[in-house]
């Protein structure tokens, strides 16, 4: 198996459903009181393309696709409409912030993970950002954006930003990031299964989905 980093085009994705998934074991007594276990600590994303299959050239893309990726045998990139950035990332979405802060300088630490929080008044979940979009990532120290390979680099295959000597943040300055980032997925079949309904031009894929895959 192996990553391909190409992206499942836009005709597809944008018309897909689907989002995070976590997995809770409940046990309920007979008096109706139940215990909850939390058994992933970060979820996986789960997507179901079949509503963006709405004509023929659309099932030939995806057809090219998959077959390409071998099935499940190899992964690739997609992106998450409804979550796909952090900060100014958008320029048609409003973000609730203009960078993500994913650390504090000490004058020492030169690398730092990219990540994205979600919060509201009664908890919080950081979740690791891997895939990063190359060519729209911006980086700031102390809110001054900073420039990339001049002041800093960045693994886009595992989402690890490296200042450069001489860049380290100082002691107590916000470290942040904006930037769009993609899900690394898999096909969750090896059969391509399309129904051409009514003529040559239009067609379906019901029950088509594909998986994060967990780095």
């Amino acid at each position: 198996m192996a990553f391909h980093n190409v992206e499942i085009p836009d005709s597809i994705s944008r018309g897909m459903r689907g989002g995070p998934m976590f997995r809770t074991a409940i046990v309920t007594a007979h008096s109706g009181y139940e215990q909850r276990n939390q058994n992933w600590l970060d979820p996986l994303r789960r997507y179901d393309l079949s509503y963006s299959l709405e004509d023929r050239s659309r099932i030939e893309t995806l057809l090219a696709f998959f077959v390409s990726r071998a099935g499940r045998m190899h992964s690739f990139l997609v992106k998450d409409w409804t979550d796909y950035y952090a900060g100014w990332a958008s320029t048609t979405l409003a973000p609730s912030a203009p960078y993500e802060v994913i650390g504090v300088g000490d004058g020492v630490e030169d690398t730092f993970q990219l990540t994205k929080t979600y919060e509201d008044a009664a908890g919080s979940y950081v979740r690791p950002i891997k895939r990063p979009k190359t060519g729209t990532v911006k980086v700031y120290v102390d809110g001054v954006e900073k420039t990339e390979a001049t002041h800093w680099t960045l693994d886009y295959s595992t989402g690890v930003l490296t200042f450069t000597p001489g860049n380290i943040p100082p002691n107590g300055d916000d470290v942040a990031w904006a930037g769009e980032f993609r899900v690394h997925c898999r096909f969750d079949s090896d059969e391509f299964n399309p129904v051409l309904d009514v003529g040559p031009h239009s067609g379906s894929w019901s029950g088509v989905t594909i998986t994060e895959v967990r780095e």
